[in-house]
């Protein structure tokens, strides 16, 4: 009868749609879980470079550190010279003074 035909593809038609939306569900489940797996690969990466940055900036303090520590050793080693020269011009002026002293003794 032409209703049972009706009622047969009426249930055909809404079993397609309902395939249909199953398939277009697991799809957009498919490419959501795909989008936070690309997000997520996104993240990771981000934190890598932030990570490496932050390595490299550790890297340079320390390289900067170290040229520091070089530099007040210098600074110190120049400081001790320094005070050693100062030292010989003193013991040099009183020589000249004794000298000075002896030449006028014997004239």
């Amino acid at each position: 009868s032409l209703i049972e035909a009706l009622v047969k593809e009426n249930k055909s038609l809404a079993k397609r749609a309902e395939s249909k939306a199953e398939g277009k569900a697991i799809q957009t489940t498919k490419d959501n879980a795909a989008g936070k797996t690309d997000l997520a690969a996104d993240s990771t990466a981000s934190s890598s470079a932030t990570a490496t940055e932050a390595s490299e900036a550790f890297a340079q303090i320390r390289a900067l550190t170290a040229e520091l520590e070089d530099s007040t050793a210098r600074i110190k080693a120049l400081q001790a010279d320094a005070a050693a020269t100062a030292e010989k011009i003193e013991t040099l002026k009183a020589d000249r003074k004794a000298v000075g002293a002896k030449a006028a003794r014997l004239a």
